[in-house]
């Protein structure tokens, strides 16, 4: 038996069109409203993403004394960025003693005058080196020190960096830049620091290496002290 379809009434009909109708705006608006969230939230994120600002100084080291380290040429790159309220200080040298702790400072001028690396013009007293405080008269005091708290402004510390097999170096720290101010403050009273106001310095050969009339500072000997690479830091 064939079932029989009915007509669909005209109320029936205008009934079922304002449900569709109703159910299509009600989609748009929450895709609308969907969409204009998924705007707000993704302009949230890029402004809690911004990034801030980095200041760049660099330098490539140049050798030093280089006679007194085995007739080696130091070499590398020196690299400080400024972000925020951090330092990051990144270091890459070659050219030096395999399984020897260096020294490594940022030296300035105390009263901010010029600075330089050394060269044998430096040296005052013709023994044949350049040392610590010949170097000083040129490339200034020693400041930061670059081992693993450059916060502590004492000079003496085992977590220097200490050359691979093959005589490099590779060293990277993060510092706290309200805590360096602060210490620098104490230490020099040198005003705000200015890092494209600083030389690098990488120190230390063998002892039997210097001549006895080699001076140095801070109570550490002469062959520890004495400059090997220097670099002129400058803002990239």
């Amino acid at each position: 038996m064939k079932s029989k379809i009915e007509p669909v009434s005209g109320f029936r009909f205008f009934t079922l069109l304002l449900v569709i109708g109703v159910s299509f705006s009600s989609c748009k608006n929450e895709t609308e409203d969907q969409r204009q969230n998924e705007d707000e939230l993704s302009g949230q994120m890029e402004t809690g993403t911004e990034q801030v600002a980095v200041e760049s100084y660099q330098a490539q080291i140049t050798s030093v004394n280089g006679k007194a380290n085995k007739n080696r040429s130091v070499s590398g790159i020196v690299r400080l960025e400024v972000q925020g309220d951090e330092l990051k200080v990144f270091v890459e040298a070659s050219g030096l003693e395999p399984g020897m702790m260096y020294l490594q400072h940022l030296h300035g001028a105390k009263d901010g005058g010029e600075i330089n690396c050394p060269d044998s013009a430096a040296d005052e007293n013709n023994d044949g080196v350049v040392d610590i405080t010949e170097a000083y008269d040129v490339a200034g005091v020693t400041m930061i020190m670059l081992h693993n708290d450059p916060t502590n402004f004492e000079v003496e510390s085992e977590t220097y960096p200490t050359a691979d097999e093959t005589g490099n170096i590779s060293y990277q720290q993060v510092i706290n830049l309200d805590e360096l101010r602060q210490g620098f403050m104490e230490e020099f009273d040198w005003g705000e620091m200015d890092f494209g106001q600083f030389t690098y310095l990488i120190h230390g050969v063998e002892e039997e290496a210097v001549p006895e009339s080699a001076e140095s500072v801070k109570g550490l000997p002469a062959h520890v002290t004495l400059p090997i690479g220097c670099a002129k830091i400058s803002q990239s």
